[in-house]
């Protein structure tokens, strides 16, 4: 993929650089593109996936107190309410390891789900 994305960068480059009046028109158009292309890629991504001891992306982020990527998984409608074989939950994660901003996030959008359903 990244092979066949070169080439196509550097003929954008090439072209921007030649027809500059032209150049913001397709820089868009090359971003537009590109964002598009992520979105495709990324559309059927699992965002409640499991490793070995079945913890997700979210418990993971609440376990190292990563309050953006908490936020980022949270908006793409990761389960708050997931728990792992021991019974632990992201929230219970935040908690434990002693992130308070974390775990306000969690009880923020399990409230929300809860006033949603």
């Amino acid at each position: 993929m990244i092979a066949a994305g070169l080439p196509v960068m550097f003929v954008l480059l090439f072209v921007i650089l030649r027809l500059p009046d032209y150049s913001l028109l397709i820089g868009t158009a090359g971003l537009f593109l590109v964002l598009a292309l992520v979105m495709y890629v990324t559309r059927n991504i699992d965002w409640d996936a499991r490793d070995k001891e079945w913890r997700t992306p979210l418990m993971l982020a609440a376990i190292y107190g990563c309050n953006h990527t908490v936020q980022a998984l949270l908006a793409s409608g990761a389960d708050t309410h997931a728990r792992t074989l021991a019974g632990n939950t992201a929230l219970i994660y935040a908690e434990n390891n002693e992130h308070p901003l974390t775990a306000a996030l969690l009880k923020k959008a399990q409230r929300q789900k809860e006033t949603t359903a």
